[in-house]
């Protein structure tokens, strides 16, 4: 048994990144029908509390779980938008 707990030890040191494999980060710019940067813009992880809002140059960045994780952009005046993440980053 004790062998088998030093395997399983020595295998989490040595591989971490196995475990984390999930989680990325996703980068993006929000922009107007004008293409003017939107700062001020609320992205979340629909159904977590992870969230960010955009910088002045409508530019975020955010970590999710998984490829099955969708983005949910919300901003004063403009209709609400949903997204899934998949392969993108």
């Amino acid at each position: 048994m004790n062998k088998l707990i030093t395997i399983f030890f020595l295998f989490n040191l040595f591989f971490p990144g196995i475990v984390q494999a999930q989680d990325r980060t996703i980068k993006g710019k929000i922009i107007s029908d004008n293409d003017e940067p939107l700062p001020g813009v609320n992205v979340v992880v629909k159904g977590t509390t992870n969230g960010t809002i955009t910088d002045v140059d409508g530019n975020y960045e955010i970590s999710v779980s998984g490829s099955e994780a969708t983005l949910l952009f919300s901003f004063i005046g403009y209709t609400s938008e949903e997204i899934m993440v998949g392969d993108q980053t």
